[in-house]
């Protein structure tokens, strides 16, 4: 699945655990408790797409591009996301336990009622973020 266009999909409830889809594109696409659980997804574009209660745990999520994505609820417990922009994201109540986030933009995004922890935010660029209820590592 390297390089796969669901851009504009409707994937509601889609399982995708395990598989590898680097470089996909998923923008604008309707994900909403879709499964990407150990999924490989490095360099993927999850531009605008809407993943709320998503399940990324485990997964490879390096370099991917998650700006303006609602990841209301959306589990990312123990992802790789060094180097993914989660710019304008809107993170509301995510939980990212012992995620790595290392080098991670997430300017302006919404980290209200986020858990990050275990988290490794190092080098991590949170400027303009929002912070209400967070719990950082």
């Amino acid at each position: 699945m390297n390089g796969a266009n669901f851009r504009n999909a409707i994937l509601t409830v889609a399982l995708f655990g395990g598989v590898t889809a680097d470089n996909a594109v998923f923008e604008n696409a309707s994900l909403s408790a879709a499964d990407f659980g150990a999924a490989s997804l490095q360099s993927a574009n999850f531009m605008h797409t809407f993943l709320e209660k998503g399940i990324f745990s485990e997964g490879n999520l390096n370099h991917a591009d998650f700006r303006f994505a609602n990841m209301k609820q959306t589990i990312l417990r123990a992802a790789n996301l060094e180097e993914a922009n989660l710019s304008n994201a809107s993170l509301l109540d995510a939980r990212l336990h012992g995620a790595n986030l290392t080098n991670a933009l997430l300017v302006s995004a919404d980290l209200t009622k986020a858990d990050f922890t275990g988290a490794n935010l190092s080098g991590a660029n949170l400027s303009g973020a929002i912070f209400l209820d967070t719990i950082l590592p």
